[in-house]
C-alpha cells in the first residue's frame, strides 16, 4: 500500500491518494514527479524483467486553481514519454467525456492530445 494523505488546513474532511500493488510485483514509490502545487498524487515505478512501467494515482480537487491545473498539466507533459498509466479523478465538469473528440477549449485536454494520452 502506498498512501499520500491530503495536508492542508483549509480541507480538513478526507482528502489524499492511495494505491495498491500487489506484492508480486516490484513497486518503487517515485519520489521525483512531487510538486507542492500539485499535491494530491503519487507514482510508483513496476519493474519487470526488460520494462519499467510509471503508475501513477491523481486526484483534482473540483475547486482547484490555475496554478494547480498548470502544474498538472506540467506533470502529464514531464511524464508522456514513459510507458505510464494514470488513474485519477480530474474533475472537469465542464467536459463531456462521452463525447468522441473532446473540443480543445482547455489546457488539460490539449495537454492530453499533446502528449497522446
Amino acid at each position: 500500500m502506498y498512501r499520500k494523505d491530503r495536508n492542508s488546513r483549509i480541507k480538513t474532511r478526507g482528502g489524499g491518494v492511495l494505491l495498491y500493488i500487489n506484492n508480486k510485483f516490484n513497486a518503487i514509490q517515485v519520489e521525483d514527479l512531487d510538486d507542492v502545487n500539485f499535491p494530491e498524487r503519487l507514482w510508483c515505478r513496476l519493474e519487470f524483467e526488460k520494462s519499467k512501467t510509471l503508475i501513477g494515482i491523481c486526484y483534482r480537487p473540483p475547486d482547484s486553481t490555475k496554478i494547480n491545473d498548470d502544474a498538472l498539466i506540467s506533470l502529464l507533459a514531464k511524464i508522456s514519454a514513459k510507458d505510464v498509466i494514470i488513474m485519477g479523478d480530474f474533475n472537469y465538469p465542464k467536459l463531456n467525456w462521452k463525447e468522441e473528440l473532446l473540443n480543445n477549449y482547455c489546457p488539460f485536454v490539449e495537454c492530453l492530445n499533446d502528449n497522446f494520452f
